[in-house]
């Protein structure tokens, strides 16, 4: 499942620009605890308890590293800031309370747009991008909100409000 329940929030800050944020739910530990008894059958079903001790210990360091993993990997929060005069501040924030951070200058913006990508079986809508440097025409993409995969109402109220601030874009 692509899509998860997630909660859009917009902060308008007038002429200076806008605040939209992405906020992800927090940990499932009921869905965790519900796999339990599934892996519990499939370690009985390749006979795991017959395994010597190393081979086991290894096992169970292999799943402990990926559980870390995942915690470390997940995301609680995504934002992009757009300031009119200045650019585009966009900030993911993760569970371990470690964030990053990226800033685009206006001058590097061409134009912001809904795309879509097919991924699987799935036909999904993205906002991006269009980069520029001062001498080309285009120069790339960068997609926002990657972790969230928003819907596309959401996509295209944010891309109107977007466009509303900034009527430059895209001319």
């Amino acid at each position: 499942m692509l899509r998860h329940e997630v909660r859009f929030t917009h902060k308008d800050y007038g002429k200076q620009g806008s605040e939209f944020i992405i906020e992800h739910p927090q940990i499932h530990l009921f869905r965790m605890l519900y796999s339990t008894p599934f892996l519990t059958f499939a370690a009985y079903l390749v006979n795991l308890s017959e395994w010597d001790d190393s081979s086991l210990y290894i096992f169970f360091i292999i799943l402990l590293a990926v559980f870390v993993i995942k915690l470390y990997r997940k995301v609680l929060t995504e934002s992009v800031l757009f300031l009119t005069a200045i650019g585009v501040q966009i900030e993911t924030k993760f569970l371990f309370g470690h964030c990053t951070t990226k800033f685009i200058d206006m001058t590097h913006i061409k134009d912001i747009v809904i795309l879509e990508g097919v991924k699987m079986h799935h036909i999904i809508f993205y906002l991006a991008l269009l980069l520029q440097k001062p001498n080309k025409v285009w120069s790339g993409i960068l997609p926002l909100f990657t972790h969230s995969w928003p819907k596309l109402c959401i996509l295209q109220t944010l891309c109107k409000t977007v466009h509303s601030k900034f009527p430059n874009l895209g001319a």
